[in-house]
């Protein structure tokens, strides 16, 4: 599969310098803040439902991104359609 294939070639090259320190030490920061209070977390089915909302309201503009366009009109097909033989 390709998204694997693009993990595996990045998991083949050497990070870049000072890379795996700074993440370590933005982890330790991060868990730092939670632990400390000076931020607060939102639980994962909150974060969830949020976010499914906000899928919702952007389906009520269709396939454009972002709900770059107006809703469009459902167009009903005729009541008695008629046979071509």
């Amino acid at each position: 599969m390709l998204i694997h294939e693009l993990i595996v070639s990045l998991d083949d090259e050497a990070p870049e310098g000072g890379v795996e320190a700074a993440w370590d030490d933005e982890m330790k920061n991060r868990v730092d803040d939670i632990r400390s209070g000076r931020v607060k977390t939102i639980p994962g089915e909150q974060v969830l439902a949020e976010i499914n909302n906000w899928f919702e309201k952007l389906d009520q503009f269709g396939p454009e991104p972002f709900g770059c366009r107006e809703p469009q009109p459902t167009i009903e097909p005729p009541a008695n359609p008629s046979k071509h033989d």
